[in-house]
């Protein structure tokens, strides 16, 4: 050949999300888009399934177009063939109107309005998520699985809560049950991932769960920092894209005038 070209990615890690709370896929569109994130050479994707993975232990969490056992290690073994590690999304505290929709699970809601939210503090929240966990992780062979925990903004609602917040704070509250989910995963030899946002405002505490978890940084805001991590959370960023204009970000203690950006 008149040239030859060597080329390497940047990043090790290059992934997309999948996020199946609000949609339903069949298999073949799923298939596709996995072969689609492949030609763009990403090597990680994220699925989050809420009810699209069709549990056993907790049959009435199920969306009626739930992937079946057979679909899923279908996926999986695509996945395989194209490089792409696939690491399921299992939310262990928000997010979860899945379950928390049926008056069956009623009692483990955080509020009795609130649909979205289960009560950590209820030893029946964290024995149901371990069997959600349990099931998803037989059917994946990725050493990660990622336990969601994000924007769980009713924390201390409950009565039982409130008493233990009124101990330890709410970030110690959720720290508490996010460190018993994060070691029933790595008993089963896996690495929890995380979404970092409830952790931001507390550094310190953070630690604690930084050393049995992977956090992962949830932006909400582009910035242009070399460190979005340490700019946005410390100097108080808005975005005026519509859906977050006038939104602050939760739990930060902003400056006066706070900038905007595209």
């Amino acid at each position: 050949p008149a040239i030859s070209i060597r080329d390497w990615p940047t990043l090790v890690v290059r992934g997309a999300h999948i996020d199946l709370h609000n949609l339903t896929l069949s298999q073949d569109a799923l298939e596709e888009r996995l072969a689609l994130l492949a030609g763009y050479k990403l090597n990680t994707v994220l699925i989050s399934y809420a009810d699209k993975f069709r549990f056993r232990s907790h049959p009435s969490a199920n969306h009626r177009g739930a992937l079946t056992r057979t679909e899923v290690r279908r996926l999986h073994r695509l996945a395989g063939e194209l490089g792409i590690d696939l690491i399921p999304v299992i939310q262990c505290l928000g997010h979860s109107a899945n379950v928390l929709r049926n008056a069956k699970y009623e009692h483990l809601r955080e509020r009795e309005d609130v649909l979205t939210q289960f009560c950590p503090a209820n030893p029946q929240t964290l024995a149901l998520v371990k069997d959600l966990l349990d099931e998803v992780m037989d059917a994946h062979s990725s050493r990660f699985i990622h336990i969601g925990a994000d924007e769980t903004y009713f924390l201390g609602a409950c009565p039982r809560c409130r008493c233990v917040a009124d101990r330890k704070g709410k970030i110690g509250l959720y720290i508490d049950y996010v460190s018993k989910v994060c070691d029933h995963v790595r008993s089963r030899g896996r690495t929890p991932l995380l979404w970092d946002d409830m952790l931001c405002t507390s550094p310190s505490i953070a630690r604690r769960l930084a050393r049995k978890a992977d956090l992962c940084y949830w932006d909400y805001f582009p910035v242009d920092a070399k460190n979005p991590f340490v700019f946005f959370r410390n100097h108080g960023w808005f975005c005026n894209k519509s859906h977050w204009k006038d939104r602050p970000w939760w739990g930060g203690d902003f400056v006066d005038n706070p900038r905007c950006r595209d």
